[in-house]
């Protein structure tokens, strides 16, 4: 995982201890990349 991503994830974690709510989450992550986004065939 990027450095990136486990700082915002790390700022999400404080966030939601703390009681207050997270940050909206960019687009890009929305975006599965590799296996991830593949679906069993039906």
């Amino acid at each position: 995982m990027d450095e990136g991503w486990d700082a915002l994830n790390v700022r999400n974690a404080r966030l939601i201890a703390a009681g207050l709510p997270m940050e909206p989450v960019p687009p890009e992550a929305m975006k599965a990349r590799g296996s991830a986004g593949l679906t069993a065939p039906e």
